[in-house]
């Protein structure tokens, strides 16, 4: 199995160029990233070897209700074939392979790694983020001003950070899972570590600097766990740091006072919920097809006349849950809560581990964060979760064996 941990490796040190590694295929909709072909390769060699080498596979907790759920969202896009042409409805299952592929990350960790072995990969992902929110610290001094994307079909961030990510809210996503892992390493090491706190600062520092309110909240709930469940010191001290970013920094502040009195941003978020749930409306058992999102979208005249596929935003809603109802439907929505509550769940009865506790806090907040930009189903989120959770039950594999 040395060759996946090569593999596996690699994925997650594609995560520090996010979107940087992007190639387009002619088309916004038609377009795969370095850790899209490095997750792929990892998937297929596992595969090979694992049915070569006759081993025997073991499910991690809550994957059978995934593998239904893959079923689910298959059933969903051979229904589409009523409203969408062929060739439409293939670009939407080259999105649900990518799903297959990234939350089978999950199986091949728990299947891969060893238990000595997790001390080294949870460096690896710490020291991962920890790049991403240096190159995002870079990129604000450097280059503050990312209008120059638009033509691209990014949205025209200025001074705000967005890292090799291009946007602040997926980047400030993930650096609040980075910091729920670094910070979940603090509480349960229970000994003073200059380096960890040194690392923390920087992480907050960057999520702060992201201006998202999303982050932000995000950040919010996920103290507010850690405060409830394990320590009301480090709750309080980040608290503190929280209010005084909202006090000193007027930017941080303008950007939570918009989204009280709904500025266009949280306007735009608004529409974006009230298209899915039109869509939904619709397509209520089985959904539009899974990743018909954007082609939908364009049907519904959803789409700006300069912008006709959307933008990179275009495939999907601006909450995740809503994209899965209105892509899936009910059959697909309920089996997807289903897995991912398994999950919270699961980790929340092995809470008394380090491990255990992290994925619990990084599961809870990153539902929260998806429902304002669909970082559940984000490619570079996903790697990380889905690393983290197979990570996390080694202990019930090993138990089984």
């Amino acid at each position: 199995m040395r060759i996946i941990k090569v593999f596996l490796f690699a994925t997650v040190l594609s995560l520090t160029l996010g979107e940087l590694a992007r190639f387009s295929i002619g088309q916004i909709s038609g377009a795969f990233n370095l850790v899209d072909i490095l997750a792929f390769t990892t998937f297929a060699l596992w595969l090979l070897v694992s049915f070569l080498g006759k081993k025997k596979i073991y499910l991690p907790p809550g994957f059978l209700i995934l593998i239904i759920f893959w079923f689910a969202a298959f059933v969903s896009l051979v229904n589409a074939l009523k409203f969408f042409p062929l060739g439409e409805v293939l670009a939407g299952s080259l999105f649900l392979l990518r799903f297959i592929v990234y939350s089978s990350i999950y199986l091949i960790v728990y299947n891969t790694i060893s238990k000595k072995e997790v001390t080294f990969w949870i460096n690896t992902l710490i020291a991962t983020g920890i790049v991403v929110a240096l190159v995002g610290i870079l990129q604000i001094i450097f280059v503050s001003d990312l209008s120059f994307l638009n033509a691209y079909g990014w949205d025209p961030h200025i001074r705000r950070l967005a890292s090799t990510f291009l946007d602040p809210n997926f980047v400030g996503g993930f650096l609040v899972l980075v910091l729920i892992l670094l910070l979940s390493k603090i509480i349960f090491e229970k000994k003073t570590n200059y380096i960890d706190w040194g690392l923390a600062v920087i992480l907050l520092a960057s999520v702060a600097l992201t201006f998202s309110r999303s982050s932000y909240l995000m950040l919010a709930s996920c103290l507010f766990l850690i405060g409830t469940l394990k320590s009301r010191k480090i709750y309080l001290s980040l608290l503190v740091f929280l209010i005084l970013v909202v006090v000193f920094v007027p930017k941080a502040r303008e950007r939570i006072i918009g989204a009280v009195n709904i500025d266009v941003t949280a306007q735009a978020r608004i529409e974006s919920w009230q298209n899915a749930l039109a869509i939904t409306g619709d397509h209520l058992f089985l959904g539009v097809g899974f990743d018909t999102f954007r082609f939908a979208q364009a049907d519904y005249g959803f789409f700006e006349y300069n912008l006709p596929g959307g933008g990179h935003s275009g495939s999907g809603s601006d909450s995740s849950l809503l994209t899965v109802l209105a892509t899936s439907g009910i059959l697909g929505f309920v089996i997807f809560l289903t897995a991912f509550g398994g999950i919270i769940v699961k980790s929340f009865t092995r809470r008394k581990s380090f491990l255990g506790f992290c994925t619990f806090v990084s599961f809870v907040a990153i539902i929260i964060h998806s429902q304002f930009v669909n970082s559940l189903l984000f490619p570079l989120v996903m790697v990380w979760l889905w690393f983290l959770a197979g990570l996390t039950f080694l202990e019930i594999r090993d138990e089984k064996s």
